[in-house]
């Protein structure tokens, strides 16, 4: 009985995920992936989850706090669909891959228990399949991030806003870091999510308005980045500064995306300084080799710790504890991997001479 059960969860765990792969990875390569978002809508219904309406407003208020005009503020309904539609759809993805992640970490739990197991292929199979459930997961939810790039960069900009003010109060302390580290990383991920939007949301356009909006995004960085070091620098001055940019960023990614604007900047340019201090290198693309090779080589590592540990003659409580605490710590470790997407590469840049800088007057 006992061994039906193992039988069942693992054969299974394994045809959902060859079934679940099978229907979302063509979704990966085409950049489409956004699901159905109804779990997210239920638990929100349910109150499972929390609605994102007051941290919005929240983040409306403090923009007003640091001299940004009404005007200038983005609409709190658009702000909270982006990040809902976000938040939603992340919902979903997680709990694609939980259902077959429960199935295998039920056999794994019988395999520790009642010792159903131990050929070396079948625990190195087992493992490796609660692995690669976590880099599945992982992957399906950055492209995700790909295939969404405005909700990415509105709740990446409401996290930068937030670490800076340190959720409204500049002398809270941060357990575990610092204030300047805090909101340092937060920018670092704005300026990331930026150079994302403009290289992904143009994907299909002509190769002129790709590198324009490209430029844009990298003139933003650079004043983003040269905020961010006046402000660690003690310049508290930059707080408004920083403001009005990460309101205009706000602003457009929380824009629809029939609207003109939306398409042809990120930010207002009058908002930006033509010669900011920091000018460092635009961020290069990954390889798509690389990124694959580094979850592989994340599936062995994390597969062949799981075999030791199921080769030890711990009692069956101990081992069951030391399992789940091997799971949750490969699923950290996957987190704080920055590695490249491994989807099709990028369009190839347009020839010398095609394109033109942005001009600011023709906005």
């Amino acid at each position: 009985m006992v061994k039906n059960i193992f039988s069942w969860c693992l054969i299974g765990s394994a045809l959902y995920v060859l079934t679940a792969l099978a229907l979302v990875a063509p979704q990966w390569v085409d950049r489409k992936r956004v699901p159905r978002s109804w779990v997210g809508r239920l638990a929100l219904r349910f109150r499972l989850m929390r609605p994102r309406r007051s941290r919005v407003v929240r983040v409306r208020q403090l923009l007003a706090e640091h001299h940004v005009a009404d005007a200038e503020l983005p609409s709190a309904d658009r702000l909270e669909k982006r990040f809902t539609d976000l938040t939603c759809s992340l919902a979903t993805i997680y709990l694609l891959w939980l259902l077959p992640f429960l199935g295998v970490l039920a056999a794994l739990m019988i395999m520790v228990n009642a010792r159903v197991v131990s050929s070396f292929w079948m625990l190195v199979l087992l493992w490796g399949l609660l692995t690669s459930v976590l880099v599945l997961a992982d992957v399906d939810r950055r492209s995700l991030l790909r295939s969404v790039p405005h909700e990415h960069t509105v709740h990446m900009a409401i996290r930068a806003w937030e670490a800076i003010t340190s959720h409204g109060s500049p002398d809270g302390e941060i357990r575990g870091r610092t204030r300047n580290s805090a909101f340092c990383d937060a920018i670092g991920d704005l300026c990331d999510a930026l150079e994302r939007q403009a290289e992904l949301e143009p994907r299909r356009t002509d190769p002129v308005h790709r590198s324009r909006l490209r430029d844009h995004a990298h003139e933003i960085v650079r004043n983003l980045h040269t905020g961010k070091i006046r402000l660690s620098e003690g310049d508290q001055d930059q707080l408004a500064a920083l403001a009005r940019i990460i309101a205009s960023v706000l602003k457009y990614a929380s824009a629809p995306t029939n609207a003109l604007g939306s398409s042809t900047r990120l930010a207002d340019p009058h908002l930006l300084s033509p010669d900011p201090d920091w000018d460092g290198p635009r961020p290069q693309t990954g390889s798509p080799a690389l990124g694959a090779l580094g979850y592989a080589l994340f599936i062995c590592i994390v597969a062949g710790a799981g075999y030791l540990l199921s080769l030890t003659h711990f009692p069956e409580a101990i081992t069951s504890v030391l399992v789940v605490l091997a799971v949750g710590a490969g699923h950290a470790l996957l987190k704080r991997m920055r590695l490249p997407f491994p989807s099709l590469p990028p369009s190839p840049q347009p020839e010398a001479g095609t394109a033109t800088p942005p001009s600011h007057s023709a906005h």
